[in-house]
């Protein structure tokens, strides 16, 4: 709660109206208790009504809530007459104009005057210049009433929140002075003795607010709140995660459309290539049988022509014995020239290409009509009923994949959907277990894997330095890599772009070509990262030091002489921070906030000096690596 002594800068945002973002003018409330001036609400309601065309109520502008009038609640234009007054607003803005000596008189303003006010009843809870403070203390229904100064008001811590009154919403020209404590509800005497004189429990409004602020009704409520608030802040963490995927699924089946695309070509190029050739030839030995066949034929031609001239020589100049020899002759060979014509006469056939496409190519057009369907998927997000702060953490599974290596053999893993995957950087290789702790297989790349970072269930990518190596999981084969600049130590992947550790540096990196970005400065050695939004990060920046960044400024900073040599940083399903402490060989669990929440000595998990650390989405398992053994621990909080 704000004191009299200064107006805390988080007030701004509650004396500040959604509609016109200026302070309050006579603040009304709606039922889901969202505030508005009386003037932006009336506007609004009266253009909401002729809008919807619905004249029995209007949607809250900021959370969309149905309000719903009494019965005869007159026309619109009336509706934010009859809301009640935020008396808690009003207070509010009273105190932060008497901080800055901005307060007018409250019974001058009746008058439409405005004169500065000297004074502060605490009963009334108005403040008033010089004469009119002098009329106050000589009415008689006022002049018990305590008056201080404004200057004493604004110097005595405590003053402005203890004094006052709040009106009735029912009857607003009459004080609250009692408590049901059957309805839990404060109300006028005139409400009491209306709605309440059956109740058994009605006290007065003195007795009733009596340590109120730190009753445990009042604190149980506020931890509730905290809480519902976290829970929200998990659902928005996990929806903009949603909104990465969804944005990278998007890219990924438009790769895929251009591979099935890609794909369709080179194969009907490849029948069409075929198909030519296959023309080539058949073309070819047609055209063979017919020259044959012509050959033949034209060697017939030409004996008949043959024996035709030698006809017509013995006919037209020949003798008669001349003419009988060489008849005799050619007639003793007719038969064996006619039996030729007519044996090659029956082997000729016209001969044709016929080109018959296949149904499916011949009907592609009309049977395809897509590359394939598109749904959308979507599961409730259930989350562990653990309590992830206290929790006993449980040792799942460890794996061995340091080779035989026995020192500085560490690496790094990741959760995907039905694998997990694991690096090991001394003998430069990724691998792929199932989710059932088997041995899948393996890939070797060409430097050892500093850090990995999921892109989506199908390809994750490695920092190989000075490499960013794509991998095609499914496969376990490099899509793509990225030669930087810089050589560096963590990676992480936050739609569009990568972002890198080095040196006293964060680089964002395009992810299509591998280009720099931009760069961010911090004031030590970040060999790790962790990044939630391409404008929000943790970090370490020296020897001891962590710190959360959001928009470029700092939202907090972590630092102990028990944190030593800060490596993996990650995050669990409500936010919780977790820092591997290399040198100090513990892992410091802090809140959202920054708070510290426990130490965990290394050796609860089996190793003895934590490096990275990385957490199942929506889940209480992680992953926890060894920089001495290489092994890689795989644990739940239970």
């Amino acid at each position: 709660m704000a004191t009299a002594v200064e107006v805390k800068d988080e007030l701004s945002e509650l004396l500040t109206c959604p509609i016109c973002l200026e302070t309050f003018r006579d603040p009304k409330y709606l039922p889901c208790l969202h505030t508005f001036c009386e003037s932006c609400i009336s506007t609004y309601i009266i253009s909401s009504v002729t809008k919807e065309k619905d004249q029995s109520g209007f949607k809250c502008p900021v959370c969309r809530k149905l309000i719903s009038l009494h019965e005869n609640p007159g026309v619109p234009g009336t509706w934010a007459e009859q809301l009640p007054i935020n008396h808690l607003i009003t207070s509010m803005m009273d105190l932060k104009d008497i901080n800055r000596l901005e307060k007018v008189c409250n019974a001058c303003q009746l008058s439409n005057a405005s004169k500065n006010a000297v004074s502060w009843c605490t009963v009334c809870c108005e403040a008033y210049c010089t004469e009119c403070t002098n009329y106050h203390r000589k009415f008689r229904m006022t002049l018990n009433h305590k008056i201080i100064s404004i200057e004493e008001l604004k110097s005595s811590e405590g003053v402005f929140g203890k004094s006052g009154v709040v009106f009735c919403d029912e009857h607003p020209d009459k004080a609250i002075e009692v408590f049901c404590d059957d309805h839990s509800k404060p109300c006028c005497t005139l409400c009491a003795t209306i709605n309440h004189r059956k109740c058994e429990s009605v006290t007065t409004i003195d007795k009733a607010t009596a340590g109120i602020k730190t009753a445990t009704k009042t604190t149980e409520l506020y931890q509730k709140l905290e809480t519902f608030g976290e829970e929200i802040d998990s659902s928005l963490q996990i929806n903009e995660h949603n909104k990465t995927a969804i944005e990278t699924e998007s890219i990924n089946i438009i790769s895929e459309i251009d591979r099935l695309k890609s794909n369709i070509i080179k194969h009907l190029s490849r029948m069409e290539n075929e198909i030519k050739i296959e023309l080539s030839t058949k073309k070819g030995e047609i055209l063979k049988a017919i020259e044959n066949d012509a050959i033949e034929l034209t060697s017939l031609k030409c004996t008949i022509d043959n024996w035709k001239r030698i006809m017509d020589t013995c006919i037209k100049h020949g003798s008669e014995l001349q003419c009988l020899t060489e008849v005799n002759t050619l007639v003793t060979k007719r038969d064996e020239i006619e039996n030729r014509i007519k044996d090659t006469m029956s082997k000729l056939k016209t001969k044709s290409l016929i080109f018959k496409p296949i149904d499916s190519v011949k009907n592609f057009e009309n049977s395809e009509n897509a590359f394939g369907s598109l749904t959308i998927s979507g599961s409730m997000v259930h989350m562990p009923s653990v309590d992830i702060q206290t929790g006993k953490i449980e040792v799942v599974h460890v794996f061995d994949v340091a080779n035989g290596q026995s020192r500085f053999s560490f690496g790094s893993g990741i959760f995907l959907c039905n694998s997990i995957l694991l690096t090991n950087k001394p003998s430069f290789r990724v691998v792929k277990f199932n989710r059932e702790f088997v041995y899948q297989s393996e890939l070797k790349l060409p430097y050892g894997p500093s850090d990995i970072t999921k892109i989506d269930d199908s390809k994750v990518a490695v920092g190989a330095k000075p490499q960013i190596i794509i991998i095609d999981v499914k496969n376990m084969q490099i899509e793509k890599t990225l030669t930087l600049n810089v050589t560096f130590w963590g990676l992480t992947y936050v739609y569009p772009e990568y972002i890198v550790a080095h040196s006293k540096s964060l680089t964002w990196i395009d992810a299509s070509s591998g280009s720099d970005k931009k760069d961010f400065k911090t004031d030590g050695n970040s060999n790790y990262l962790h990044a939630s939004r391409q404008n929000e990060f943790i970090c370490a920046y020296n020897i001891n030091t962590v710190c959360k960044y959001v928009d470029g400024n700092a939202k907090f900073t972590y630092t102990t002489d028990q944190l030593i040599h800060p490596r993996g940083i990650d995050v669990d399903y409500e936010g919780n921070i977790y820092i591997c402490g290399f040198g100090s060989k513990n892992i410091h669990q802090l809140t959202k906030d920054g708070k510290l929440v426990q130490m965990i000595p290394a050796s609860t998990f089996g190793i003895s000096s934590p490096w990275n650390i990385q957490f199942e989405i929506n889940s209480n398992r992680f992953l926890l690596t060894d920089y001495d053994s290489g092994k890689i621990v795989l644990c739940k909080i239970c």
